[in-house]
Formats: structure tokens, sequence, C-alpha cells
């Protein structure tokens, strides 16, 4: 897997990867080298607001997506103007749809600027939305979107969508976009596919600590750091581990409503709970510590190196799934399995969702029918070649389609993909493949029937303010009280400028 597109793909997760999956590791050289790596980051991300500020970008490198098309009919005209995170490449659905928007529309004309640098772009994005040259439709993937909604910069698309005779909703999973409501109940973004988030756990260990969470309806992280702990005590063992998403970086990430109220300024740090799960976070070993992989310490990639690290090391917990090959694989029932069903991570009893593509239309253009109207062919269903698995999947950046038809025509080309090539990685499976895969489908199905929780966390406030104390109290410079009272009251200033 391209490592650029696995670190953009995992961005709200791959924090973790950002600074470091390696929290806990004793070895201090490693903290200081992860710690150097977010400065640069940060000190990227500032240079680029002040040049930014002082020369804001005002379409100079757009990319001209025109092709030369036979005559259509056409009540559709103007020209749009796009910025996406993504490379400019076959995966690339808003350039791939916007050829074919082009060849349906000839008197549409689509710009598309390609951005490949995630600091700068919310930093550019930033500034454009403030200064109202920003495009008339924006990938906010990577943005904390609310501020801007907020602000009136994003326009309610929900007009929008209810004008469209075109755009029926029973084709969607219309309780993902009610996901992404804002507190009016407008809809100031559109995901064009989503992800819930869900663990595998050791199917022993389950047993032996009655946490049958599958069939609960999820499992908190506070639960999967309770578990830990217990496990650690009554086992006596201290080589148990957990896999890397257990960083106390995601652990903000899930918990992130619970510590900072954006909305009403306040922060929640300096409790007595905040303070005992400090002290639990510190105590977590990471699978880095007992695997490497190709793509580099402590990073599992797919169904292989998640059932290779339960059979290596026997006292791993928890492994994430987050895209749509690690919970189809999960859900197939191959004969060795020694790991559950995937485990929906819940925060406040609902399941936890992010969005790897999501998009919205500025308040001040003038296209705002026309930009509708592209967002909705984006999320149109569309012929998925079986045989070209991973593009397709990447086409959604890894995620569910938010659209029903493509969302069961890829899960059943990745659950076909992962039976055909079984028997390559270890895997035994026999049975009816076609009733093993609709049962899969009917699973998730279910689960996107739900409403989820949509995770935002802003990525400039962790990284600026609160990363640096976790650093110190995680090596032992700080302690927990410190920390504590260091990160309220940074962030309660943060919050109230």
């Amino acid at each position: 897997m391209n490592k650029f597109l696995k670190f953009i793909l995992v961005l709200v997760i791959a924090i973790g990867n950002l600074t470091g999956c390696s929290f806990e590791t004793k070895n201090d050289e490693l903290y200081n080298s992860k710690l150097e790596e977010i400065t640069d980051h940060l000190d990227k991300y500032g240079e680029s607001v002040d040049e930014l500020i002082k020369s804001p970008q005002n379409g100079n490198n757009w990319t001209q997506k025109e092709l030369a098309t036979d005559s259509t009919d056409s009540a559709l005209s103007g020209t749009l103007r796009i910025s996406v995170m993504w490379p400019d490449n076959e995966t690339n659905l808003i350039a791939v749809a916007a050829k074919e928007f082009q060849d349906l529309h000839p008197e549409v004309k689509i710009q598309i600027q390609f951005h490949d640098d995630v600091l700068k772009y919310q930093a550019q994005t930033s500034v454009e939305l403030m200064s109202n040259t920003a495009a008339d439709i924006i990938d906010l993937s990577y943005i904390p979107y609310e501020r801007y909604a907020a602000a009136g910069l994003l326009a309610d698309l929900y007009p929008l969508m209810n004008a469209d005779d075109s755009f029926h909703k029973e084709d969607y999973f219309v309780n993902v976009f009610e996901a992404f409501e804002d507190s009016q109940n407008g809809l100031a973004v559109v995901p064009l596919s989503f992800i819930f988030n869900s663990v595998t756990m050791r199917q022993d260990f389950m047993k032996s600590f009655d946490a049958e969470f599958e069939n609960r309806g999820g499992i908190s992280y506070q639960q999967m750091l309770d578990l830990y702990v217990r496990a650690q005590a009554e086992m006596e063992d201290e080589n148990l581990y957990m896999s890397e998403f257990a960083s106390a970086t995601n652990w903000f990430e899930f918990e992130w409503d619970n510590l900072v109220d954006t909305r009403n300024k306040k922060a929640y740090m300096n409790t007595p709970e905040f303070l005992s799960n400090l002290e639990k976070i510190k105590r977590i070993k990471l699978t880095e510590n007992v695997t490497q992989t190709k793509d580099g310490p402590g990073v599992l990639g797919g169904g292989y190196f998640r059932d290779k690290i339960f059979k290596m090391n026997p006292a791993v917990l928890f492994v994430l799934s987050s895209s749509i090959e690690d919970i189809t694989q999960t859900l197939l029932p191959f004969n060795d399995m020694i790991y559950s069903k995937p485990i929906p991570i819940i925060s406040d009893g609902m399941p936890t969702m992010y969005a790897p593509f999501v998009f919205g239309i500025t308040n001040t253009t003038q296209n705002k029918e026309l930009a509708w109207k592209f967002l909705s062919y984006c999320m149109a269903e569309r012929a998925l070649p079986v045989k070209e698995v991973d593009t397709n999947s990447f086409l959604f950046r890894l995620g569910f389609p938010i659209n029903k038809q493509n969302f069961r025509k890829l899960v059943k080309a990745v659950a076909n993909e992962t039976l055909r090539k079984g028997g390559v990685v270890g895997y035994s499976f026999s049975g009816n493949r076609t009733a093993v895969i609709e049962e899969s489908m009917a699973q998730v199905e279910k689960w996107c029937g739900m409403k989820g929780k949509v995770m935002q966390m802003d990525l400039n406030l962790f990284l600026d303010l609160i990363y640096p104390d976790l650093y110190q109290y995680l090596i032992g410079k700080q302690t927990a009280e410190q920390t504590a009272t260091r990160i309220q009251t940074k962030t309660e200033i943060y919050l109230n400028e």
C-alpha cells in the first residue's frame, strides 16, 4: 500500500502514527525523535499560515479537468472550483467523477486543485474560508469543519438536497447524514464514505473475562482500558499488549467530546477520572514492542497481520479494524479464527464513526445548485469492476460508500477477494460462499443503519497544547496531577481566545 495513501487514510486514527504509536515506549531516544517530528510539523504549519495570510492563494495553480466531449443536451452550465486533499490519479473519485460529469454536461467546466500536504492544506483552507476566496466545493475530511459551519461559511446542504427531485434519500444511509448534522439540524457536509470503528479481540480473553461485547452493541475505549488493567492484574502478566491504536492519542480521539466541549468552551481534564485514566494509559504496552512489519513498527496491514499477531503473541487483547477490508475480513468465518467478530467502538452508547471522505459547499459561492449536482453525482450508484478491489476501495478512501448499492457491490467484492486469497495468507474456509457473504453484508448493514457518533478531534489543539504535556507525563517528567492541571488550563485558554 502506498505509504502516502496509508498516512492520509488513517490520519484521524494515525495521529498515533504521526506522533508515534509508542507513547508508552521506554526508549527516550525514540520519544525525542518523535517529538522533534511533531515540532517540525507544527513549525511547517505555522509557516504555511503566515505565508498564506501574506499572499493568499486565489486559484493560480488550479488544474483544469476539461475534456473534448460529444454534443450532449444539458441544462447545466458553469464553472466549478474544487479543492481536494488527494493525489490526482485513478483512485481519486472526485477526479474520475469530474471527467464523467463533464462528458454528460459539456457546458460545465471543473477545475480541481490537488493537495498532498495535510497541514499546509488545513492552513490554506482556513485562510481561504475566512477571506472568502475558497473553492466552491471543499474537501473537509481532515479539517474540523464545525467551526466554519457555525460561522456561516458553509452552506446548509439539506435545502439543496430536498429541492433535488433526482436525489432519492432511500438510496442512501440517511442516518449517516443525520450523524453529521449540526446543533441546528443543518447539514454542512456530506460524507461520500464513512467508517465505523471496531476492534477484534481474542476469544479466549473474552471468555475468561466475560467480555462478550460483540453481543452488547459495542465496547467503549474506557471498557477496553479497564479490561486491560484487570487482565494485567489477574493474570499477573506484565507482558500483556494492546494494538497500536490503544495509545494515549486515541483515548483523546474516542473520548474527545467528553473531554473538550468546544461549543460551551469548557474542558474536563482536571478530574479524578481523568487522573485515573492517565495512570492506566501509562501502563499499556503496545504491539510495536513485539512485532515489525514491512510497513513499520506497530502498523497492522489487513487480516493477515491481524491473524499473525494474535498467533505469535497470545497476550494481545484488542486490534483495531478501521477499513472496509478489515471489517469484512473479520466477519468471515474462517475455520482457524482465534479472534472475535468485529466489536463496534462506542462512545456515550453510540458507535463511533469518522468520515475519510467529507465535502462541503462554501456559502459564498454563486454555484450552489451546480455544486450540489456534482456532489450528488459523486454519491450516486456507479459501476465497480469486481477484479479491481484495491482501486475501488481507495476510490472511497477505504470507507463504506454512502450509497447502498455501491456499499453492497464493494463489500461483496472485498469478501470474494478475501475468500479467494484465503489460502495465501493462511486462512482456511469451507461452506457456502454466497450465504457467508450475504450474512456478512447483513451485519454491516445493521451497523450502517444505526446513528453513529462522528469523531472530530481538533488536531491542532491536540498536537500543539495537549500532546507535549502527555509526552512529558508518559516519560516520567511530570506527575499525573501536574499534567492534568496544565492541559486543563491551556485548553480553556485556547477555547476562550
